[in-house]
């Protein structure tokens, strides 16, 4: 029944401040006011199982998707995704729907956005430790007021074998489990800086890109650094994204006295862009840089 469903930053990963905002007070104003333009905003429904009775799951942003990346800056973000088979004319009246409740809150509420996003970076500075590799937690769910249609299996005249359908005749309003949960399953303490080799121009680049501060070393200088040392991965047998993205990195740390050279970038962490450098300068984070073949050179040694 539902013509535009939405996405939302997963609370887990967002500063407390940005979570209240979030989850408190933007979305059930956003849903009040599509109630108001006669259609009903609904999370995404991706299915924990086979129809949504049996329950749907919240989406994991990762900060290779746009709004993921967007909240490592304590933005405001949202994926809609209107119903492929609704008429077309509906799916951009809803989504034009959206977009103006979207505008109008942020006009209405733009102090305390501002005094949020403030909160989050203050929050963001003061974490001691890095949390990354959610995962669903499948044991703990709430329950959530869902409008659908019942599913019936009527045989394929050709195969004879049976196929899920849902029967418009037959609408139904009941609540379903809503898993919406994540737990870290692993975390690292955060450094005071990370240091970049300047040859890595790419890489460079992107942080500058990023608004992130950094210092450029102009000479050369011995410092004891905590080293990561790749001893394996998983490379995939075809592209993603264009890429051949690393999985099942393993990293080994150690203590060593380097040598540092001029060119060499030094980034702190205690800056407003902090979420954004440990998200892709961590490598053992889902979509840190290492993971997506910024550093492979280094692996064919």
């Amino acid at each position: 029944p539902y013509t535009l469903t939405y996405i939302s930053s997963m609370k887990e990963r967002m500063a407390p401040s940005m979570q209240a905002l979030t989850y408190n007070n933007c979305i059930p104003t956003l849903k009040a006011y599509c109630q108001n333009s006669n259609f009903e905003l609904f999370p995404y429904v991706e299915l924990k199982g086979e129809t949504p009775e049996e329950g749907i799951m919240a989406f994991n942003d990762l900060p290779r998707y746009a709004m993921g990346y967007a909240s490592l800056f304590h933005a405001l973000s949202f994926t809609v995704e209107t119903h492929m088979l609704k008429p077309f004319p509906q799916r951009v009246q809803a989504t034009l729907q959206f977009m103006n409740a979207t505008i109008a809150y942020a006009i209405s509420n733009a102090a305390n956005i501002e005094k949020a996003r403030k909160e989050a970076i203050e929050w963001s500075q003061a974490q001691t430790y890095f949390r990354y590799n959610y995962q669903l937690n499948e044991q703990a769910s709430d329950s959530i007021r869902f409008k659908g249609y019942a599913a019936i299996y009527p045989k394929h005249p050709i195969t004879g074998l049976a196929q899920l359908e849902y029967d418009q005749q037959k609408p139904y309003e009941q609540f379903i489990p809503f898993f919406n949960k994540y737990l870290p399953k692993d975390s690292i303490a955060i450094p005071k800086y990370y240091v970049v080799g300047g040859q890595e121009t790419e890489v460079i680049q992107n942080l500058q890109l990023n608004g992130v501060a950094y210092q450029v070393l102009d000479s050369f200088y011995y410092k004891e650094v905590n080293c990561f040392v790749v001893k394996d991965y998983r490379a995939p047998s075809r592209p993603y994204e264009g890429h051949f993205k690393l999985s099942n990195i393993q990293i080994a740390n150690s203590t060593q006295k380097l040598l540092l050279k001029p060119g060499d970038i030094i980034v702190p962490t205690q800056q407003d862009r902090a979420q954004f450098i440990h998200a892709v300068l961590q490598p053992r984070a889902e979509d840190s840089y290492l993971t997506w073949n910024f550093f492979d050179s280094y692996l064919q040694q």
